[in-house]
């Protein structure tokens, strides 16, 4: 599910952010108490896919040119290491 694969040419922005916008409706995926998979709308940026361990600050938010992707991990270190290797691929 959700097992699309991206460029990193594709990505126009990158941000890591200590908050997660206000999540409000699932419109197609999962949302359990501890996990949001899938098409959700989110505050301030529309349709938006999620890949987010709730609760497990800090998140990656990955701007495209049709897509905007949420993500993290449960081990925060981890999330910063996925940002990194992002930023890095991104200069």
């Amino acid at each position: 599910m959700y097992g699309d694969e991206w460029t990193y040419k594709e990505i126009i922005s990158i941000e890591l952010m200590d908050h997660l916008p206000e999540v409000t409706v699932r419109t197609n995926g999962v949302g359990l108490p501890a996990l949001s998979k899938g098409q959700f709308k989110v505050t301030g940026y529309g349709t938006s896919l999620l890949f987010i361990q709730k609760g497990s600050s800090p998140y990656i938010y990955i701007e495209m040119k049709d897509r905007k992707i949420f993500i993290n991990d449960k081990d925060p270190e981890q999330t910063q290491i996925w940002y990194q290797q992002l930023i890095e691929k991104m200069d």
